[in-house]
């Protein structure tokens, strides 16, 4: 079965999206769902376009963790019952 390929600029409208539900969230479970959806839409970015300059914001690091890095921990972390609310 053959992936579906987005456009970039709809991938980065819905990372957009996704980052702004993750602003607003007010409980645990909102919390998580805005994590797997950001992380959904990062790993299509990966999939698709790992040569735009997108893809570079997003997965290196400048100093510290990457965007996509810090989604990775903040999902491990829930995981082993870490809540930020």
């Amino acid at each position: 079965m053959a992936k579906k390929k987005f456009s970039l600029d709809y991938i980065l409208n819905k990372l957009e999206e996704c980052e702004k539900r993750l602003y607003s969230v007010d409980n645990n479970l909102r919390y998580i769902k805005a994590l797997q959806c950001f992380k959904l839409w990062l790993d299509r970015l990966d999939a698709f376009y790992q040569s735009s300059a997108y893809h570079t914001a997003y997965f290196t690091t400048g100093a510290g963790y990457s965007t996509y890095e810090r989604v990775l921990n903040s999902i491990q972390a829930y995981r082993y019952g870490e809540r930020p609310f």
